[in-house]
């Protein structure tokens, strides 16, 4: 079969089928391995982010920072001060989403407001 028409079955791209024959032609089957893709180590260990994942169950409050809601600010904060590791903000908030979290914000209350005012522009404001 060619090149081509295995990359349009298998979704690659022509050149990569290429490579893996080359390389099948070359080393066989441990041609075909995937190698292992080195990379810049984590700066939190597996403990360190369990002990994470734990403390964004509580509120900051409970940990030791200030009320603020949990997000990307309050946990670089909490790393520094908990494990000395400093993170900016982004990946704080990757963190969140790696650790199936969400930055949570509460939503404002006129504690003045009309209800029945509220309702009724509610009521008209929509087409």
């Amino acid at each position: 079969m060619a090149a081509p028409k295995v990359g349009r079955l298998l979704g690659d791209l022509t050149r990569t089928v290429q490579y893996w024959v080359h390389q099948s032609d070359e080393e066989g089957l441990a041609g075909l391995a995937e190698g292992v893709h080195p990379g810049r180590p984590r700066r939190l260990t597996e403990s360190q982010l369990k002990a994470v994942e734990t403390a964004l169950r509580q509120r900051p409050e409970d940990v030791g920072l200030s009320g603020n809601p949990w997000d990307g600010k309050t946990l670089s904060a909490f790393l520094q001060r908990r494990f000395l590791v400093g993170l900016s903000v982004r990946p704080c908030q990757r963190l969140f989403r790696q650790l199936g979290s969400r930055m949570r914000k509460p939503r404002p209350h006129l504690a003045s407001g009309d209800p029945i005012a509220q309702a009724a522009h509610k009521k008209n404001s929509r087409p």
